[in-house]
């Protein structure tokens, strides 16, 4: 039986087509070089004030505009950093965990509408980390919405209302989350509304407890995180927030020394530091909350 075989042209243009589509598909984990761990972590690890990375560019493009010597460590300003997961409805008989973290999403633009009305402008980790590393001008009334975990409540919900007040938010998303199910956002998605102008952040590749993971392990989620997030969207990712707000000064180090600006934590608080710019302070948002405690908790 004689055989048939593709002509030259043809197989060059099927290649051409793959390659095509390989390009255009979103960048995932699969996708990384083997990323390095640093062999001296486990000794001596940098001082977190000296990690700066390829994300770090633009910073340092402007940092001769702005003084040459870093606010004093012990410095500290008022920015409150508040904290979403599920903008819905629960039921009445909801448990104390979705309860704590969910917002019912009129409530949502209530307090949205409420800070707009008071004068607050929400900025960027970006714009904190300029602050406190060179001293770079924040606006009056400064504030960060955070919204966790990649829900698609962020994309129908928050991004809608953000975009209705002029307001911005940033997104921690962890990176094999993207379209992994119907409840997630998808690239599209993320795509959308990183080029409206809202910032994503790390939340690692699966969301781990930190604390139980291996020294490698540790590392792969903080850079491979980082990695995709940069590669897809083609913005510098500057902030890492720790998947359960589990961390200790180990792992904090290892968010430096892979190149993040700045940590998040679940410790509450409106008052950020150098001296806890990886363990910046954020305050959950729980359902129950009122508007008069909402507008208390973001005044001091």
């Amino acid at each position: 039986m004689k055989r048939s075989y593709l002509p030259l042209p043809g197989v060059i243009a099927a290649l051409a087509l793959v390659l095509l589509v390989a390009t255009a598909a979103p960048i995932s984990a699969k996708d990384m070089p083997q990323a390095p761990f640093p062999q001296a972590l486990n000794l001596e690890l940098p001082a977190p004030q000296a990690a700066y990375s390829a994300s770090f560019e633009s910073f340092q493009e402007a940092r001769p505009f702005f003084p040459t010597t870093s606010l004093p460590s012990y410095y500290a300003v008022h920015v409150p950093i508040l904290m979403y997961h599920h903008l819905q409805y629960l039921n009445p008989n909801a448990d104390y965990v979705w309860r704590t973290l969910t917002v019912a999403p009129d409530q949502f633009e209530l307090q949205v509408a409420y800070l707009a009305r008071q004068g607050f402008h929400t900025i960027y980790f970006s714009t904190l980390i300029a602050h406190l590393r060179w001293g770079a001008p924040l606006p009056s009334n400064p504030i960060i919405l955070t919204f966790d975990d990649a829900w698609r409540d962020d994309y129908y919900v928050a991004y809608p209302i953000l975009r209705k007040y002029g307001m911005v938010g940033t997104f921690f998303t962890p990176s094999n989350y993207m379209g992994c199910c119907s409840y997630t956002l998808t690239w599209p998605m993320v795509y959308e509304m990183s080029a409206a102008g809202m910032e994503f952040g790390s939340h690692s590749l699966e969301h781990p407890f930190l604390t139980q993971q291996n020294g490698y392990q540790i590392w792969h989620e903080l850079v491979d995180s980082k990695w995709i997030l940069e590669r897809n969207l083609g913005k510098p990712v500057v902030v890492f927030a720790y998947p359960f707000g589990a961390y200790n000064e180990y792992i904090w180090r290892q968010v430096a020394a892979a190149g993040y600006g700045a940590g998040a934590s679940v410790n509450a608080g409106s008052w950020q530091s150098m001296d806890n710019i990886y363990g910046l302070n954020r305050t959950t948002v729980p359902y129950w909350e009122s508007l008069d405690y909402f507008a208390y908790m973001v005044w001091h």
